[in-house]
């Protein structure tokens, strides 16, 4: 019953923030929300009588894992673009978003943002958690993806082909619910004429403009697809709030990095979400460990050294990008040299560049009972982090 006290003991607490780890430390929650966080013993003197307390001896409890950037319709198989039309015609679509979010969950990540659904099937499935007909993470909604017809992601169902269309649904998106208005202004890997073809935009600068100055007057955030250099010039001069994968493709096989750009998103605190997961090892295998760092990601440290805020998405969902291995996107970053911060990237940041710091992304007394515990310390091995030991999300206990 989420209306009792429910005390959670275990060897270290991490609160993240920038707040040092406590030892034999405890953590009260009350219905949905943390009321104290500090010692075992502290703690438990503020709970009810008939508080319930579970031990965790040998853990680490933190915060929930937040993961930027996710596609709950696909189902990041072998075949994600082949599976969605036959879920969509079977029937079948909302058991795959339902079981990809409870994976997701399960994993210990308990924020996510949708980046691009089809049908909207994420808005309702938020629905069904909402209403307690469905388990699942706190879920941040994009709906469906603006692109020119046959452009890359036109699958998902969120073509447009003129000005008024781009009004109407912008509209749309406002009314769903939806927090984000996502857009793809490149190609990309997709499939359909644009594959691959990473460095050829689909919008006019004046489009991307009209959508994100029509998204910010709804009420929307909007976040540009783009792997083409001059698509990120768009999107930073239109005054979108995140950038995904932002490869600064200039050419076929010819990637850049643009000083004055940096800058500028820096300037404009536009945040850069770079999805990390099964796809480095990838990289890695095929051109080499140095040749994959200097090509794809050195612009990670890169931004981060001019001051860009950056969002980890493991891009679940999209071909061999399974959902429930968000670890492999926290390993991009130690590769990089993160070390520690990766959890704060991962909780804290991440929850800042969402506008979320006020809910998630640290244990402290007014903050959602959103978190987790893993046996060890993943601050020194993130692969703690795919045993999870327990999972707790508003309040409840899920495993």
């Amino acid at each position: 019953m989420l209306d009792r006290d429910h005390i959670i003991t275990s060897a270290t607490i991490r609160p993240c923030g920038g707040q040092p780890a406590i030892l034999d430390g405890a953590v009260l929650v009350r219905g949905d929300t943390i009321t104290a966080v500090g010692g075992r013993a502290t703690v438990t003197e503020q709970a009810a009588p008939d508080a319930r307390h579970t031990d965790l001896p040998g853990c680490t409890i933190m915060p929930g894992l937040i993961d930027g950037a996710v596609r709950l319709t696909l189902s990041g198989d072998a075949t994600p673009y082949e599976d969605l039309p036959r879920d969509q015609q079977q029937g079948t679509l909302g058991q795959r978003v339902a079981g990809n979010g409870l994976r997701t969950l399960l994993s210990g990540v308990t924020t996510i943002r949708d980046v691009g659904e089809a049908d909207g099937a994420v808005l309702r499935y938020r629905r069904q958690i909402a209403d307690q007909l469905a388990i699942g993470p706190r879920v941040l909604c994009s709906g469906a993806p603006l692109t020119i017809p046959g452009g890359d992601g036109s699958l998902l169902g969120g073509a447009v082909d003129s000005d008024d269309a781009i009004r109407a649904a912008v509209r749309a998106h406002a009314d769903s619910g939806a927090e984000f208005l996502s857009y793809h202004d490149s190609g990309g890997y997709f499939p359909g004429p644009w594959h691959r073809k990473g460095w050829l935009t689909h919008f006019t600068p004046e489009q991307c403009q009209l959508l994100v100055e029509e998204a910010h007057r709804q009420g929307l955030r909007v976040s540009a697809h783009t792997y083409a250099a001059d698509g990120a010039w768009h999107a930073i001069t239109a005054g979108v709030d995140i950038i995904d994968h932002l490869v600064w493709m200039e050419a076929q096989g010819q990637f850049g990095r643009d000083e004055a750009a940096a800058i500028d998103m820096h300037r404009r605190g536009i945040i850069a979400c770079l999805p990390s997961a099964s796809n480095r090892r990838h990289m890695i295998a095929n051109n080499g460990e140095q040749a994959a760092f200097d090509r794809w990601y050195s612009r990670y440290t890169w931004l981060d050294e001019r001051g860009v805020s950056l969002l980890i998405g493991s891009n679940a969902g999209v071909t061999t990008s399974p959902f429930g291995d968000y670890v492999s996107a926290l390993e991009t970053y130690e590769w990089l040299g993160f070390g520690d911060r990766t959890l704060e990237v991962a909780t804290s940041e991440a929850a800042r560049a969402l506008r979320l710091d006020k809910t998630v992304g640290v244990l402290a007394p007014g903050m959602a009972a959103d978190l987790i515990a893993v046996p060890g310390d993943p601050a020194a091995d993130l692969q703690v982090l795919r045993s999870v030991a327990l999972v707790m999300a508003r309040g409840q206990v899920i495993s």
